[in-house]
C-alpha cells in the first residue's frame, strides 16, 4: 500500500506533471564572446577559463566591443554551464570531453 500522505499531498492519479522548463539566461552575445575567449586563451577547460576570464575581459572589451551586461553575464556564468556552451561550439558530444580529475 503506498503511504498516504503522498497520495493526499501528490498530483491527482493519471495527471501528467508539465515540463519543466527553463527561461533563457544568457544572450547569443555572451556565449559568443565566450567562445572567442576560448579560442584566444588557446582553449581551456571550464574551470581554468572561470580563472582566466577576468584576466581577458580588457582584452575583450577592445577587440569584441563588449557592453558592461554582457561582461557581468560572462563572469557569472558556472564552468558547467560554460563546458556546455564550448561542447556546442566544438560539436562535439560532452562524454568525449575530458573531465578535470580533482
Amino acid at each position: 500500500m503506498p503511504y498516504p500522505f503522498a497520495l493526499l499531498n501528490g498530483p491527482a492519479p493519471g495527471a501528467a506533471r508539465p515540463p519543466r522548463t527553463r527561461d533563457v539566461r544568457y544572450e547569443q552575445a555572451t556565449i559568443d564572446a565566450l567562445q572567442k575567449i576560448w579560442a584566444a586563451a588557446s582553449y581551456p577547460w571550464s574551470v581554468r577559463l572561470t580563472a582566466l576570464l577576468p584576466l581577458w575581459l580588457p582584452w575583450a572589451r577592445r577587440r569584441l566591443r563588449l557592453r558592461p551586461a554582457v561582461e557581468q553575464q560572462l563572469l557569472r556564468i558556472s564552468p558547467r554551464l560554460k563546458q556546455g556552451f564550448i561542447v556546442e561550439y566544438m560539436n562535439v558530444p560532452s562524454t568525449e570531453i575530458p573531465k578535470p580529475l580533482v
